[in-house]
């Protein structure tokens, strides 16, 4: 990648250098004072191309994004949020991870003792999960009021546990 940079370079180099050649040659007395000046020229011209290409050529062309991240959970008890597609999950080690977004309309048998959630490679949002084991039957809770502060998708809920979160959100 960088020879041909190089190559492209040193050919932007040539057609200037050319180029001023035969301008030096068509207009020789607007140079004849200064004999320098197309030397000057070109090797400014030639700075300002390696620049350019210094500075767009990590811009050019598509970014190899990679695989999405994929982390595999083990679920011990759900807690559905009522008339939305929000859930609290508390994991084997008694942590909590809500996930709430459109990818769950489309999981199959959701949710599930078993649970790989994919995520996006840089961004880190969750794309995708896929259930691997039995289903388990969420628990009902009410939805988040105007005043909660609702927790980022596909993340852990530090310092919160299952129970606190089935209190808060008691029905009724």
């Amino acid at each position: 990648m960088r020879a041909v940079l190089w190559l492209r370079l040193l050919a932007a180099i040539v057609f200037v250098f050319g180029g001023l050649q035969v301008a030096n040659y068509l207009f020789s007395p607007v140079f004849r004072p200064i004999p320098q000046l197309s030397i000057v020229l070109m090797l400014t011209f030639a700075a300002l191309v390696y620049l350019a290409v210094r500075i767009f050529a990590p811009f050019s062309g598509p970014k190899k994004l990679g695989e999405p991240k994929r982390t595999r959970y083990e679920i011990r008890r759900a807690m559905r949020l009522t008339g939305s597609d929000d859930y609290f999950l508390e994991l084997a080690d008694g942590s909590v991870l809500y996930l709430g977004g459109p990818y769950l309309q489309e999981a199959q048998a959701f949710p599930c003792r078993e649970l790989t959630v994919q995520r996006h490679p840089i961004e880190g949002y969750v794309i995708d999960v896929e259930c691997n084991g039995d289903l388990i039957e969420p628990e009902s809770g009410r939805r988040f009021a105007e005043t909660d502060d609702i927790p980022v998708d596909g993340h852990l809920l530090p310092g919160q546990t299952f129970d606190d979160l089935r209190a808060r959100h008691r029905e009724g």
